[in-house]
């Protein structure tokens, strides 16, 4: 459980922060010449939470409780939902359209497997921490934007922005689940503190 919360914990703002952010770190590492897969990277973001969430609440409990022939009908499902969808949305959304499929695919995979699973054995998920991460990753992610704003009505360049708008969702995000007294974020604290003592 408390793997599961940790990992929630850190996905549901890096996902928000790189949908936020993702116009202005293509610009940065590629150019302008790149701007037409911001739109690519933002379809593709629910990826990050599915694979790393589907890690720990799907494909580890399958491979280390022996059922491994649970993942072959999930993977035939997952297969089948992405072909057809691919032949659906490529033609009239192209590379945008592949990955909404891949996106749709991954989630009914895991989501399959996890409901299995959930069913052979205990899968332990604290509702509070999934609660806390995304109210307090919505709250960043709203700052965020206008921090944005600001930062471009003020013309800094897009890397001082893209840094300074990782700097101040990471410091926002915390500051909330101080607030909140979230566990992990208080866990993190303490042992910071700790450590400076030692």
């Amino acid at each position: 459980g408390k793997v599961v919360s940790i990992t929630t914990f850190f996905v549901f703002p890096a996902a928000v922060g790189l949908f936020i952010l993702a116009p202005k770190a293509i610009h940065v590492l590629y150019g302008d010449s790149f701007a037409g897969s911001v739109l690519t990277v933002r379809v593709f973001v629910p990826i990050v939470i599915i694979e790393c969430l589907g890690m720990f609440l799907a494909f580890l409990p399958i491979m280390t409780t022996g059922n491994e022939k649970q993942r072959l009908p999930s993977s035939l499902l997952a297969s089948i939902v992405n072909i057809v969808l691919n032949v659906i949305l490529i033609p009239r959304f192209m590379q945008n359209g592949a990955a909404l499929a891949s996106v749709i695919s991954r989630g009914l995979l895991n989501l399959y497997q996890f409901v299995v699973m959930r069913r052979i054995v205990r899968i332990p998920l604290s509702k509070k921490a999934f609660l806390q991460a995304i109210s307090s990753s919505a709250i960043m992610g709203a700052t965020l934007v206008i921090v944005i704003y600001i930062f471009k009505a003020l013309h800094f360049s897009q890397l001082i922005q893209c840094i300074l708008g990782t700097l101040v969702g990471i410091l926002v995000y915390i500051a909330i689940n101080i607030k909140f007294k979230n566990e992990i974020t208080l866990m993190l604290i303490k042992k910071i503190t700790l450590r400076e003592i030692i």
